[in-house]
């Protein structure tokens, strides 16, 4: 099941990613998406190809993929609903990473999950990485935040155990964005 759901995830990060080096022009930004595109894509060859091979072997424990599968399905409405929330402001490098670092959170819950109840040593492996890799990512997406805000650390990491880095009222007390863009109008 992990597979199966980790595969699309992470291509969904790669699409995410691709449209953002499509449209956005911060480097530092640019530099973060093509990290992910990178890992993730190789990420996703391994994922496949252990598929591949458990495909011929299949080892399934009910009772485990039933108590697997609620943590699963648990991090995945988070990140949908923090996601689904995050409206377009105008500003695609403040857009992406609203949309990248909920999408990060989920993945390490997910990996984090899976190793509670696997015991296939290279699904392991896989995981372990993931959580390494996309923790990475999120710290370096958090250094972008903070060293282009007067936010502070503590401000910061407060808001990420709500599994988001800021609530509205902050983004603009802490200048990540001048104002919101409520209509077309006010981009122009």
């Amino acid at each position: 099941d992990f597979l199966y759901e980790m595969i699309p995830h992470h291509e969904g990060a790669v699409s995410i990613s691709e449209n953002y080096l499509d449209h956005g022009n911060n480097e530092d930004i640019r530099r973060i998406a093509t990290t992910i595109i990178q890992q993730q894509l190789s990420d996703i060859k391994q994922m496949k190809a252990l598929l591949d091979q458990l495909k011929s072997n299949p080892q399934v424990d009910k009772k485990q993929e039933k108590e697997y599968l609620k943590g699963y399905e648990a991090a995945y409405k988070k990140m949908m609903e923090k996601m689904e929330d995050a409206e377009p402001t105008g500003n695609i490098n403040q857009d992406f990473l609203e949309e990248m670092i909920p999408h990060h959170e989920a993945a390490v819950k997910m990996a984090t999950n899976i190793l509670n109840y696997t015991t296939n040593e290279e699904l392991r492996e896989i995981a372990t990485h993931i959580i390494s890799g996309q923790q990475r990512q999120l710290e370096e997406m958090k250094h972008y935040i903070l060293s282009r805000t007067n936010i502070d650390e503590k401000t910061f990491n407060k808001n990420r155990t709500k599994d988001w880095y800021l609530t509205s009222n902050e983004l603009v007390q802490f200048e990540v964005i001048d104002k919101f863009v409520d209509t077309f109008e006010d981009i122009l």
